[in-house]
């Protein structure tokens, strides 16, 4: 099965657009698909578990936000589409899902963020569609009551921005957007893309920065801190699994930095398709993802990139695997004085994964 189960067309004029009012977000209808892969292989080592989510879910993204890790909506088995957060409290080790569903009903594939007291999921499809929207779910009000909608990401120049598979982060008190597959109101924005725009909340207003991501990339790893935004691996439009790592600054735009290595038993030069990322103690680290090698396609490594990473500097393999190679997985990351990072849910050789795995 195709692991890009709604992808656009290349021309935005056969694409139809409809507005859906009842709960503030704009959908894309875009061509009927499959879901996600078919299992591939996996390698084996060890990290440890952090128990069970409640569903096991597929290609959503998670955030480290007061003590837990939170993951909205995604995929269930037979990639049945899921509204609800789950979430886990690091310190009991204990999943609990909420009844609150997201605004939308349902949500997945897309970015999922936080500004350090909320999360934010932008973009994602909605019942086979596209959407332009951002949802806000905010952990210290009553519990069914934490969801709202924001401002769906839009410009005058291009009107609607529908995207999904790409990343977010907050970084000086604004909102970036970045990749993915999108596609706007006016077509300048079409298919695997590599624009990023920013909303600041001071003016209610997305805009687009003017900076181009280095390569048009949607399903990679992302991460980010107070000051930086990061991509690794991905798939380029050609639909080569990438090498390709950069970083974000807002005064600088995208720079390069050191290509990952070519995953085991892979074609040259290519590298890794939705892999995590995060940061621990040793510097900046991809974790799991899903090659184009013929077996054992599911990775375990964990590449470590050292503080500070560098378009000079090389990754090493940490000798710290993943107990189940997998991809399309939520990644999450603490930060803090213990850097913790965490693998959970995905596909692996045996399909749906429903565990979750940490290391610090």
């Amino acid at each position: 099965m195709d692991r890009r189960p709604f992808r656009i067309g290349v021309a935005a004029k056969v694409i139809a657009i409809a507005s859906v009012a009842s709960f503030g977000m704009v959908v894309l209808a875009p061509a009927a698909g499959a879901g996600p892969a078919a299992a591939r292989r996996p390698a084996s080592a060890a990290w440890s578990s952090a128990g069970n989510p409640k569903r096991a879910v597929v290609q959503t993204r998670a955030v480290f936000l007061g003590g837990k890790v939170y993951m909205p909506g995604g995929f269930t088995t037979g990639f049945v589409a899921y509204g609800h957060m789950q979430r886990l409290n690091t310190a009991t080790g204990a999943w609990s899902a909420e009844s609150e569903t997201v605004p939308s009903g349902t949500i997945g594939q897309a970015a999922v963020c936080t500004d350090g007291s909320k999360v934010y999921v932008v973009g994602g499809i909605v019942a086979s569609a596209i959407v332009s929207m951002t949802q806000v779910y905010d952990p210290a009000v009553a519990a069914g009551s934490r969801w709202s909608t924001g401002v769906n990401p839009h410009t005058t120049a291009e009107g609607n921005l529908y995207v999904r598979d790409g990343g977010c982060a907050w970084i000086g008190g604004k909102l970036y957007l970045f990749g993915g597959q999108a596609v706007t109101d006016n077509g300048g924005i079409n298919g695997i893309s590599d624009f990023t725009w920013v909303f600041d909340p001071a003016s209610g207003q997305w805009s687009d920065t003017g900076f181009s991501m280095r390569v048009a990339n949607w399903i990679f790893g992302y991460t980010s801190n107070s000051t930086t935004a990061f991509v690794l691996g991905g798939e380029n439009t050609a639909g080569t699994y990438l090498r390709d790592a950069e970083k974000f600054r807002p005064a600088h735009g995208w720079t390069k930095l050191p290509a990952l290595p070519v995953p085991p038993g892979a074609p040259a030069g290519t590298g890794l398709a939705w892999p995590g990322a995060g940061f621990l103690s040793s510097g900046l680290v991809v974790f799991g993802g899903v090659s184009q090698a013929s077996t054992n396609a599911y990775q375990t490594r964990l590449l470590v990139c050292a503080n500070p990473c560098t378009s000079s500097s090389t990754w090493t393999d940490a000798q710290n695997n993943l107990t189940t190679g997998r991809s399309d997985f939520a990644a999450a990351t603490s930060g803090g004085t213990t850097p913790t990072v965490y693998a959970i849910c995905g596909l692996g050789a045996s399909g749906y994964l429903a565990d979750a795995e940490t290391t610090s």
